[in-house]
């Protein structure tokens, strides 16, 4: 094999653990109506227990990102993954058997923290691996893994089997990638953090191939490293996340990424079956998640074509804006529905709204997924990603868990149209904050954006030192 191939194999390997992530996420999706149905014969989650078990998932997810970083700085990213699969394995099975209903959030919380441990795992490792001209295209494959996951679930969901039964099915996606994921060598990046040159190295020609220049890039990697003074441990990392030159681009990925969070996106994914049941579409609400499913996917198979002619600043900020006015349009269709107006003849809106969502959500959740990783120096990438994921699931337990109390004091338009505004806000933020990483070395991203804030300070106190000198001589 060239060594292209070794990139895409990596990269297919780590994006297998996605699959079970798309499971875990769009699982309530497909189930909430039985596992909430009074006349079911099974078990029946009422009043709080709806909202504990979308929302549960999220804040444990939270505390997996945590431990991620941990175990990344530790064990590197692919053994970390090879660790928590076969947990995700056991906390499916636990769902399906499960007698209680405590059990059952017991279940949803194992997968949050598997969930995050994974998706930080494997974004890193992938982003650590892949060359520059092919990092954009194959940080796609990742998301588009996940999406393929949502998809395998509302396809079971079609065709109406109990909740139980998808919940075994849904098991066998943490395999493929625990099988997988044998194959493959330590990230170089991280060898080389833990100061084995010589294993970083042959891990770079494994994905680089012999003909590659790979001494160059181990020496790049090597000179960011020792520029940072950075070591192997969890405490150095703390160290050097507080460091002035670091801890103002921090504190902005972290802002930015929670409110990424309020786009929508989660909430179409986690009760997407009740909101076209409260529509009246002109769909079925199991057709409709199938076709959301598929819509995704192809949304996220457009980025993965567009991200290296447009970059992947532009295509993140184009589809924002173009996110914002299907959710208008959804605001809109539920503000003449709840305002008594006939609303017979748009049937067809919820659905046209919310696939041209999901399309062009799906075309900026594969940056902002990249967003972390790119633009945060090696020496704190494990840990300090690792933070800023868990403050994303902190942003998407906050909207799954908010929206049924905004749904009901503003009424879903409110909630659709604010999810609007900050998509615009979240496109202007990026266009003039966010730098373009397409073709370019990751220390060299992660220097310039952490510059970018670091200069901040320095410009405004000599500005106002020279203005204090320019008060005195007058």
């Amino acid at each position: 094999m060239g060594p292209r191939w070794q990139e895409i194999l990596g990269t297919v390997m780590a994006a297998l653990t996605h699959l079970a992530i798309g499971a875990i996420g769009g699982y309530p999706g497909v189930t909430l109506d039985q596992l909430t149905d009074l006349k079911s014969d099974d078990l029946i989650l009422i009043g709080y227990h709806e909202a504990l078990f979308a929302s549960l998932v999220h804040i444990s997810s939270a505390i997996g990102c945590i431990c991620s970083g941990v175990l990344q700085v530790k064990l590197g990213q692919r053994t970390t993954l090879l660790s928590v699969l076969p947990l995700g394995l056991g906390a499916w099975l636990a769902l399906a058997f499960s007698n209680s209903i405590w059990l059952v959030h017991l279940a949803r919380v194992v997968q949050g923290l598997v969930m995050g441990v994974m998706v930080v795992a494997s974004n890193n490792y992938v982003v650590e691996i892949a060359h520059s001209s092919l990092r954009g295209r194959l940080t796609g494959c990742v998301d588009i893994t996940r999406q393929i996951g949502y998809l395998f679930v509302y396809a079971i969901g079609y065709f109406e089997f109990p909740w139980r039964y998808i919940a075994v099915l849904c098991a066998v996606t943490a395999i493929p990638p625990f099988l997988g994921l044998w194959l493959l060598p330590q990230s170089p990046r991280w060898l080389a953090s833990q100061g084995r040159i010589k294993e970083a190295h042959s891990a770079l020609k494994f994905y680089r191939g012999e003909k590659y220049d790979t001494l160059t890039e181990l020496n790049l990697i090597k000179d960011q490293l020792d520029s940072l003074d950075s070591s192997d441990g969890v405490l150095s990392q703390v160290k050097m996340l507080k460091k002035p030159i670091i801890i103002p681009a921090f504190i902005f990925l972290a802002i930015f990424l929670f409110t990424s969070q309020f786009t929508g996106n989660f909430v179409i994914l986690t009760y997407s079956g009740k909101i076209f049941k409260n529509a009246s579409a002109s769909v079925t609400p199991k057709t409709s998640l199938l076709i959301i499913g598929l819509v995704r996917v192809l949304g996220t198979f457009t980025y993965i074509c567009i991200s290296d002619s447009l970059g992947r600043k532009t295509s993140m900020i184009g589809s924002l804006l173009l996110c914002a006015p299907s959710l208008g349009a959804m605001g809109g269709y539920f503000f003449l529905k709840n305002g008594g107006s006939d609303v017979s003849l748009l049937g067809w809106l919820p659905l046209t709204a919310t696939v041209s969502l999901a399309f062009f959500i799906c075309i900026a959740l594969p940056v902002m997924s990249m967003i972390p990783g790119e633009l945060l120096p090696t020496s704190v990438r494990a840990l300090g990603t690792s933070i800023l994921f868990l403050i994303n699931s902190l942003g998407s337990f906050c909207v799954s868990h908010t929206y049924p109390s905004i749904k009901n004091k503003l009424g879903q338009e409110g909630a659709f149209w604010i999810y609007g505004i900050v998509c615009v806000m979240l496109a202007f933020v990026a266009f003039f904050i966010i730098p373009e990483t397409k073709g370019r070395e990751l220390e060299e991203i992660s220097q310039e954006f952490c510059e970018k804030f670091y200069s901040l300070p320095s410009r405004r106190f000599t500005l106002a030192k020279k203005q204090r000198k320019e008060s005195i001589a007058i």
